[in-house]
């Protein structure tokens, strides 16, 4: 083999190496201390001030898990609900650009901190 197709396959060898290996120790990008937890089953975002639900609508809050069963609702009817909770009417379906605030970018399944958002 000629000396410079080897460190080319060296050189690509470890590239892959390293990207399968930062891939596995990805660092989250929105890790836990990134939220206040107000203590009524909701967390406030500290980097857009924005308040999240800890469960998704038909969940409870326990205090520190969300149990029951998600409900699935159209589009149409997911930006027509109205909700009550924690004290506050104001309920309404996030953006896709404040959702992509609280989405874990650099891992996968699943794509969200589990810590602040168990059961999502």
């Amino acid at each position: 083999m000629k000396p410079h197709l080897l460190s080319f396959l060296k050189i690509l060898f470890c590239t892959l190496a390293l990207c399968a290996w930062q891939g596995a120790y990805a660092v989250p990008t929105t890790p836990t201390s990134d939220f206040i937890d107000n203590g009524d089953g909701t967390v406030t975002h500290k980097t857009t001030g924005l308040i999240w639900q800890r469960g998704a609508v038909g969940q409870t809050w326990t205090g520190s898990d969300c149990s029951g069963e998600v409900k699935g609702f159209s589009y149409a009817e997911a930006m027509a609900l109205k909700s009550d909770f924690a004290g506050q009417s104001d309920w309404r379906l996030p953006n896709i650009a404040e959702l992509q605030t609280i989405l874990e970018r650099e891992n996968f399944n699943p794509v969200i901190n589990t810590t602040i958002f168990p059961n999502t």
